[in-house]
């Protein structure tokens, strides 16, 4: 049965966004997921606040092989045309420093606006439709569930990528791009907290500390970023540390030596931190010992480690406490290594790095280059975003551009 519709696989963030602009040109559209809600991983986004775009949108936002590709997207749907968007479907929200959030504060909100959309213009969403095989005959895509069969002129993938697998991301739609002659570039967790070999993380599970994060492989920085560290029971998380993840995972992969190292005081020079600490421990320490010295300057949980890292005595008077003690303190204190053994995987990673080929899809359309009719989305694409709104203002622009691209074909 030959049927002039569009389908999108995958009722997330992207391919709803795809399914309500197919809609708008008044075109057949059927959403099949396979969860029994749409936005399962949309509604965890942010922490469930959902930063859902960023005012400040650039190529160099984007992690990609073909920033032109990233630029095309961003000129077809920029952050005024997302906010005009979720304006034009009832959500209203508010900005903090260019990022843009809901706002009552719930990404449910935004999920919810966007189904509700989709209801408005008939969309059909078929909930609990896991889809087994895709094959494409006569120009007719033929989409084979677990219940039924379905026909359609043009597909849209919008499957998502490895990320967060609890949410019904396990990577399926990769391979029905494989299957269809793609190339996949490898696929690997981004945005995740990194895992360290040394035993003192235990201690200081759940401090929070402002520092800059230098990613060194090979003994090489290749990246840095500055904010909030959290550390964990095994390693340290925040979004500098989710910034620079990707390289971690890459490097990880190619069996190559990752660390990472923290400066605690990254607008205070060695120079300048030492004279700061010999003050601390000579001039004011006159009744103090080197723990306390230490206690208007860094975290209770932050000196233990360090102390005990440098071999000095918590209750050793603070005024015996010799120059190459200091100096070697200092130092620690702006050159923290660690050395990393992984990440935190698909499980705890907001997003995937890796993906379909750019080379492989046409820019204007999200159009496969080898199946006409075929499209791809979102985080299935080989792009990824820094924190800030980027990745979700990928879904919402590619979604864009393939749900205004499929009608275009089907209304031809």
């Amino acid at each position: 049965m030959k049927k002039k519709r569009v389908i999108v696989i995958g009722a997330g963030a992207s391919g709803l966004m795809a399914a309500i602009i197919a809609a708008r040109q008044n075109v057949q559209v059927l959403c099949l997921e396979k969860n029994d809600m749409a936005g399962k991983k949309l509604i965890a986004t942010g922490n469930g606040k959902c930063n859902f775009t960023n005012s400040w949108q650039e190529p160099n936002c984007y992690y990609s092989q073909d920033p032109a590709f990233v630029a095309s997207l961003l000129n077809a749907f920029s952050y005024q045309d997302s906010i005009d968007f979720f304006q034009s479907i009832g959500l209203s929200f508010y900005e903090k420093n260019g990022y843009y959030y809901p706002l009552t504060n719930e990404a449910k909100s935004v999920r919810d606006c966007l189904v509700m959309e989709c209801q408005r213009l008939g969309v059909t969403i078929e909930y609990k439709e896991a889809v087994i095989d895709i094959s494409k005959e006569d120009q007719q895509f033929l989409i084979q569930t677990e219940k039924k069969r379905y026909f359609s002129s043009q597909l849209i993938i919008s499957t998502g990528g490895l990320s967060a697998p609890k949410t019904g991301s396990v990577g399926d739609g990769y391979l029905w791009c494989k299957a269809f002659g793609h190339h996949i570039n490898q696929t690997l967790p981004a945005l995740v907290a990194v895992q360290c070999v040394e035993s003192f993380y235990a201690q200081l599970f759940g401090l929070r500390i402002r520092a800059e994060i230098k990613l060194l492989v090979n003994d090489k920085v290749v990246g840095s970023d500055m904010g909030e560290i959290q550390f964990t029971k095994t390693g340290v998380s925040g979004i500098p540390v989710f910034q620079i993840s990707r390289y971690v995972s890459q490097a990880l992969f190619l069996h190559q030596q990752v660390k990472v190292c923290l400066d605690f005081f990254p607008e205070t020079s060695l120079q300048e931190l030492t004279q700061h600490l010999s003050s601390l421990f000579y001039q004011l320490g006159e009744t103090k010992n080197a723990y306390e010295a230490l206690v208007g300057l860094l975290p209770h949980k932050l000196i233990s480690v360090i102390l005990s890292l440098l071999h000095i005595k918590a209750n050793k008077k603070a005024q015996d406490i010799t120059k190459q003690q200091i100096a070697s303190l200092a130092l620690c204190l702006k050159n923290f290594k660690s050395e990393v053994t992984s990440t935190k995987g698909f499980e705890s990673a907001q997003i995937t790095s890796g993906g379909v080929m750019l080379d492989e899809v046409h820019r204007e359309t999200m159009e496969s280059d080898k199946v006409k009719g075929l499209y791809f989305t979102g985080e299935l694409l080989d792009i990824d975003g820094i924190c800030g709104g980027y990745n979700l203002h990928l879904a919402w622009s590619s979604g864009y551009v393939a749900g205004l691209s499929a009608a275009k074909e089907v209304l031809d």
